[in-house]
C-alpha cells in the first residue's frame, strides 16, 4: 500500500514537473512577442542606438574601454564555463557525494554549446538577414532597417540575434542549482545577468547590435535551459540515480559520439552557408571619354539608372548565395 501511494506521488510530480517546464516555455515566448511588438510600435531600437551614434563621430564609444575590451575578450568566460562543467562533470560523476549534481553540471556545460554557437551564431544569425545598427541607412549605411521578426535575406546582415550577448547571459545557467542552493543560484544567476547586459551594452555602442538582439539572446538562452531542466537532463528526478563506472565499451561509445558530433559541427559550420555582400562607390566621367562600356557576366542583372549624370557614375554591386 505504501509502496503504490509512493509510486503515485512519484509520477505526480513528474507530470507536474513537465507541466510547469510548458507553461514556463510558452511564458517566456509571449513575454518575448510582447516585447518585439512593442518595441517595434514605439521604435525602440533604433532610437535606443541613435543615443550612441553623432554623425560626425558615427560610433563615437566604439573603441572605448570597457565596451571594446568586452567585444575583444568578452567570450572566454562562457567559454571556460562549458569547460569547467564538463570538467566537474567528469572528476565528480562516480563521487559519491557530488554525483547528485551531475545533470546540473551537463545543463551549464551544454548550454552555451546549444543556445550560443548552434542555435545563436549558427543557425540563425546567418539566415534572419537583419542589417546591423551600423549597416543601415540611419546610422550613414546603405541597407534599409530591418523590424526584428521580418523574414530577410540569408546572410544579408548578421544583427539577429546578437552572438556576443548570448555566451555572455550562459553564465545565468547557474540558475538551475536553485533547489540545492538558493544562495548559490542567486548569486550566478545576477552575475550572469549584469555581465550580459554589459555584454548587449557594448555591442550595441559599437553599433554591432540593436537592443532587441540582445533581448533575444537572451531568451534563446533561458529557452534552451527550461528545455535542458525540465525536459532532457531533469535533475530533480535523476539526480539521486545510481553512481556507475563506465567500460571500457562505455567510454569508447561516449568518445565516439563526442568525436562524431564535433566532425558534424565543424563540417556544418565550414560548409554551404548563406553569404551577402554589397559594395557601392561613385566615379567620375572625365570629359574626354565619349563612351563608357560595362561588360558583365549574362546572368547579372544591370539596373537602367547606373548613371546619374555626364559626369557622375554610381556602382554598386549586390553579391548573396551560399558558399562555404
Amino acid at each position: 500500500m505504501f509502496s503504490s501511494s509512493n509510486h503515485s506521488e512519484k509520477k505526480l510530480f513528474k507530470d507536474f514537473f513537465v507541466l510547469k517546464g510548458i507553461f514556463l516555455i510558452l511564458l517566456l515566448i509571449v513575454i518575448l512577442i510582447l516585447f518585439t511588438v512593442f518595441g517595434e510600435y514605439y521604435d525602440i531600437d533604433r532610437r535606443f542606438s541613435s543615443q550612441f551614434f553623432v554623425l560626425e563621430k558615427e560610433w563615437f564609444l566604439s573603441e572605448r574601454f570597457p565596451w571594446n575590451w568586452l567585444y575583444d575578450y568578452g567570450v572566454i568566460p562562457g567559454i571556460l564555463l562549458t569547460l569547467i562543467s564538463f570538467f566537474l562533470w567528469l572528476f565528480y560523476r562516480t563521487n559519491s557525494r557530488f554525483a547528485s549534481l551531475r545533470s546540473y553540471f551537463l545543463i551549464c556545460g551544454f548550454t552555451p554549446i546549444v543556445a550560443s554557437l548552434i542555435i545563436v551564431n549558427i543557425i540563425l544569425k546567418d539566415h534572419t538577414g537583419r542589417p546591423r545598427p551600423r549597416e543601415i541607412t540611419n546610422f550613414n549605411g546603405n541597407l534599409n532597417y530591418k523590424p526584428v521578426l521580418e523574414v530577410g535575406i540569408p546572410g544579408k546582415g548578421h544583427s539577429f540575434p546578437c552572438g556576443h550577448c548570448s555566451i555572455a547571459f550562459t553564465l545565468t545557467s547557474g540558475i538551475v542549482f536553485f533547489r540545492r542552493s538558493v544562495k548559490f543560484a542567486i548569486f550566478s544567476f545576477s552575475i550572469g545577468l549584469a555581465y550580459g547586459i554589459a555584454m548587449s551594452m557594448a555591442r550595441i555602442v559599437q553599433g554591432g547590435h540593436f537592443l532587441s538582439d540582445a533581448i533575444w539572446s537572451l531568451g534563446i538562452v533561458w529557452l534552451t535551459l527550461l528545455v535542458f531542466y525540465y525536459f532532457i537532463f531533469k535533475p530533480p528526478l535523476n539526480e539521486l540515480n545510481p553512481v556507475e563506472n563506465f567500460s571500457k565499451k562505455q567510454k569508447f561509445k561516449i568518445f565516439s559520439s563526442t568525436f562524431i558530433f564535433l566532425a558534424i559541427l565543424i563540417i556544418f559550420i565550414f560548409t554551404r552557408r548563406p553569404f551577402y555582400k554589397n559594395h557601392f562607390s561613385n566615379f567620375e566621367i572625365k570629359k574626354d571619354i565619349k563612351q563608357l562600356d560595362l561588360y558583365i557576366p549574362e546572368n547579372w542583372n544591370l539596373a537602367t539608372d547606373y548613371l546619374s549624370n555626364i559626369n557622375e557614375g554610381k556602382f554598386f554591386l549586390e553579391i548573396k548565395g551560399f558558399a562555404p
